[in-house]
């Protein structure tokens, strides 16, 4: 969920560019990087594809196994920059929002036993399904302060404001009759879903003493701000017992 890469140059390296002089998404990188730019600039990565891959060797069924694959656009990116003069030093700015997670996960399963009816020796006939859907998102925003704090060192840093939202719903059934026509059903179904808006900071600093440049970045913990949710829960059984027939015992 955390591999996304923004800007070309850190999607060529794989996101290795927290010692590297980049472009506008140095604002999530390091934002100390911002104050070597010299000009104003505006940055949106919108071209960039990524597959991606799921596979499980534990999943139900005879082979237990189950893969899934993707090709979809990478998260976006959108930020700007430009320089100030603050108390006399100068100062470079920038704004970026980004989507940090964009995730989608289906999974369905079903059985039904090749027999329209029960076998005569006692063995079960039984029908089942399975379904769990999740969706993810999230999204950051900040704004980037950044300036020259000594010889060839500079420093950075960015708020940010992060919105996720999160709902995941998975679904069981049955079904299960004998041959003595003793009937069971079951069904349980839980269902969330929640969005939350919490806060973090990107502090890095940077040293250019070129041709080697290194750097270092901090991030912060979250502070949760506010946020809401709902939780739904279901739960069923039901139970026919037809050992005198005329007068079935429900449970």
């Amino acid at each position: 969920m955390w591999d996304a890469q923004y800007g070309t140059r850190a999607q060529l390296l794989g996101g290795l560019v927290v010692g590297a002089p980049s472009d506008l998404s140095s604002t999530f990188y390091n934002p100390a990087w911002l104050a070597l730019e010299k000009q104003p600039g505006i940055l949106l990565t919108t071209k960039a594809f990524e597959a991606s891959s799921i596979t499980s060797d534990e999943g139900i069924g005879p082979d237990g196994e189950f893969e899934s694959s993707d090709i979809s656009p990478s998260p976006g990116y959108f930020g700007g920059k430009f320089k100030t003069n603050i108390d006399d030093d100068e100062v470079s700015i920038a704004y970026s929002y980004m989507q940090r997670i964009q995730f989608e996960y289906n999974a369905s399963g079903v059985r039904v036993d090749d027999n329209v009816t029960p076998p005569a020796d006692g063995n079960l006939w039984f029908s089942g399904e399975a379904f769990k859907n999740v969706s993810l998102s999230e999204y950051w925003g900040g704004v980037s302060f950044a300036k020259k704090i000594g010889h060839n060192i500079y420093g950075g840093v960015t708020p940010f404001g992060a919105l996720r939202n999160h709902t995941q719903r998975a679904q069981i059934s049955g079904n299960g009759i004998d041959s003595d026509q003793n009937f069971a059903h079951y069904y349980d179904m839980a269902q969330f879903s929640y969005w939350h808006v919490r806060v973090l900071v990107k502090a890095g600093i940077a040293f250019d003493y070129e041709p080697v440049s290194f750097g270092f970045t901090l991030t912060t913990p979250s502070l949760g701000l506010f946020g809401d949710g709902s939780v739904h829960r279901d739960n069923s059984f039901a139970r026919m017992d037809n050992s005198s027939p005329e007068n079935p015992e429900p449970y």
